[in-house]
């Protein structure tokens, strides 16, 4: 098993999960099934949201820019450009970026 993982961006297939809602997995899903989380870029308009789930696996999500809220475990947090996420396998969580505006 390789001690470490590169994950070139351009190749990665990009999901597009409808409202504008466009994903690419990076570290996890689809390529590195060893990884004990997942990772990748999401890309959600204003006023969209990944709804009430959870995953399999752990989940580390960072803002690249703009905001949005997260539910974590019954926690809402509100989150900006570069704060970060870690979210435990099976824990109930979802992100909401607000509508223009807001």
């Amino acid at each position: 098993m390789s001690e470490g993982l590169t994950a070139a961006y351009e190749p990665i297939p990009l999901f597009n999960g409808g409202d504008g809602v466009a994903t690419r997995h990076m570290v996890g899903k689809g390529n590195s099934e060893m990884a004990p989380f997942t990772t990748g870029t999401t890309v959600f308009p204003a006023g969209c949201a990944a709804s009430l789930h959870s995953h399999t696996c752990s989940e580390q999500v960072t803002i690249l820019e703009g905001s949005a809220e997260a539910m974590i475990d019954g926690h809402i947090t509100h989150l900006r450009a570069m704060d970060a996420t870690f979210i435990l396998a099976q824990t109930l969580h979802f992100f909401e970026v607000p509508a223009k505006g807001n």
